[in-house]
């Protein structure tokens, strides 16, 4: 009991870290006097620091099973890692399928749809931007929403299929919930995520609870998946 509550409270942190942690880490810091408002940049590497912190925080809270399950995936680590990339191109096409359907109904229904997509860092000039959002964006923020959404979700649950129904769940519901969309929006637009993440956690249970087989395949899908995408089915 005291083990699932500790990890209620660790999910909880994090969750609200990642949903409402930026506003009010940028707003502490305006008041005090600290404003790169009027520059991109400056504004891009404000909010940056938040996340490092942030990933500092997710990986003290959760060290011991990263550190561990680290460990173990480095015991075979070419095998491991020619895995996690079947699991990406599985992924990625589970990912396009949800897109479609998701677009399907949004149309249906009359709502925008914006689905799960990734940019296509590789596109951009290498500059001090691209720096900020590969770090931000592809690398940062991807790790701490898998081990909150799969590596946390999952210290809740004995049950392998309940723990990854939650972790989809609550990854997509994290990631759309809006209170100036309708109720049908976030539906439609909860699709992919949900798909995303049960996915993440299905790999995370079927290899021996090793969470880096999903963070790897994580990584490797906002790096790659636009990609991969454009190539199999163009636009």
């Amino acid at each position: 009991m005291k083990e699932n509550l500790n990890a209620l409270i660790k999910i909880i942190l994090a969750a609200f870290l990642i949903t409402y942690g930026e506003h009010y880490y940028y707003l502490g810091l305006t008041k005090l006097g600290i404003n790169f408002s009027d520059s991109y940049l400056g504004e891009s590497i404000i909010i940056l620091s938040f996340y490092i912190l942030v990933f500092l925080l997710i990986y003290f809270l959760y060290r011991d099973d990263l550190s561990r399950d680290l460990r173990r995936f480095k015991r075979n680590v070419f095998p491991n890692i020619l895995m996690t990339i079947v699991f990406f191109i599985v992924v990625t096409l589970l990912i396009a399928v949800a897109n479609y359907l998701g677009n399907t109904l949004a149309v249906s229904f009359k709502v925008n749809y914006v689905g799960l997509n990734n940019q296509n860092i590789f596109s951009d000039s290498f500059d001090l931007k691209f720096i900020v959002n590969l770090v931000k964006n592809i690398l940062i923020i991807p790790i701490i929403k898998c081990i909150i959404y799969v590596l946390g979700v999952s210290d809740l649950f004995y049950s392998k299929n309940k723990s990854i129904i939650v972790s989809g769940l609550v990854g997509a519901v994290i990631s759309v919930v809006s209170t100036e969309t309708s109720v049908i929006y976030m539906l439609i637009n909860a699709i992919p995520f949900f798909v995303f993440y049960a996915s993440l956690a299905y790999i995370y249970r079927k290899n021996n609870t090793n969470i880096w087989f999903s963070i790897i395949t994580c990584l490797f899908y906002s790096l790659f998946g636009n990609i991969l995408l454009v190539k199999l089915f163009g636009g």
